[in-house]
């Protein structure tokens, strides 16, 4: 595999890729030379300064040493990469998606896939006139927690879900990455309905009951109880939560790649679901 963009979400997903026995890091790309010689001790002091968990620690052993670039197209040429990961600011995602698929690589982009839907269209495009598969860091997509509600949901867990008429949503959805506050005791996700509310995260979920009302004649039976799940935490070396960072998304999809025609070293892995898959229609 070959890394492009490898500062702070770059280097999250190069130590879960790394841990995969089936993945080979053959070749790095950034144009900060600091980061792309993994090299601490050569980062501005400004950043260490005033962003120092951001900055990665860049402590890697790799088992033989990769091929260094400053330019991702150059990466691209180099025949001993079968597949990249692309962890470049969000506006690079697109044209380097693209260009990666039609030099023949498979990819795993992430999050956000695309800025513009002209742009993602683009991509789908591209991705279905070639035969690479292409997976978007969709973490919460691919995670324990709302796979599971996922199913629960349906057959109802908490009643038949509900909304309020003007608007017509089922869900309200709340992450604000600027700002200390929530919208919800917990979770980032809150579904309501007949027989209680759910406040789910990536990390569990938490179901309020429903009470009963004053002109509600429902038996003890009836009601639900109070209900918490939770997923055991999995912190990487720079403190960050795996689950925060597409774990499920960068095992899974590793696992879950299809033998093809081309030599690849994940070939064996044991088949999953390719839940991030770009081929279907968005």
């Amino acid at each position: 595999m070959g890394f492009i963009g490898i500062g702070s979400r770059g280097s999250q997903l190069l130590e879960l890729f790394m841990q995969n026995k089936d993945v080979e890091i053959v070749a790095l790309c950034d144009i900060y030379e600091p980061y792309l010689q993994r090299d601490r001790s050569k980062v501005d002091a400004r950043y260490l300064a005033d962003r120092a968990s951001s900055v990665p620690m860049m402590d890697e052993k790799f088992a033989t040493k990769p091929t260094l670039y400053n330019d991702y197209r150059k990466l691209l040429e180099d025949k001993n990469v079968d597949a990249v990961c692309i962890a470049t600011p969000d506006h690079w995602h697109a044209i380097q998606m693209i260009d990666a698929v039609k030099a023949g690589k498979d990819v795993y982009v992430e999050k956000p896939l695309t800025q513009t839907i002209k742009e993602g269209r683009t991509m789908v495009n591209v991705c279905k006139a070639s035969n690479r598969v292409v997976a978007v860091g969709l973490n919460r997509r691919g995670n324990d927690v709302y796979r599971k509600l996922a199913k629960e949901i349906p057959a109802g867990k908490i009643g038949q879900v509900t909304y309020e008429f003007a608007s017509k949503k089922i869900i309200s959805f709340s992450i604000f990455e600027a700002s200390g506050g929530e919208l919800f005791p917990y979770g980032e996700i809150e579904l309501r309905g007949t027989k209680g509310n759910l406040y789910a995260s990536q990390d569990g979920y938490k179901i309020v009951p429903s009470k009963k009302g004053q002109f509600q004649n429902w038996k003890e039976k009836e009601l639900i109880k109070a209900e918490e799940f939770s997923i055991p935490s999995q912190d990487l070396k720079d403190g960050s939560n795996s689950f925060a960072t597409a774990n499920r998304s960068a095992t899974s999809w590793i696992a879950s790649k299809p033998a093809k025609s081309h030599s690849a070293p994940w070939k064996t892995g044991i088949a999953q679901p390719a839940l991030h898959t770009l081929q279907i229609s968005p």
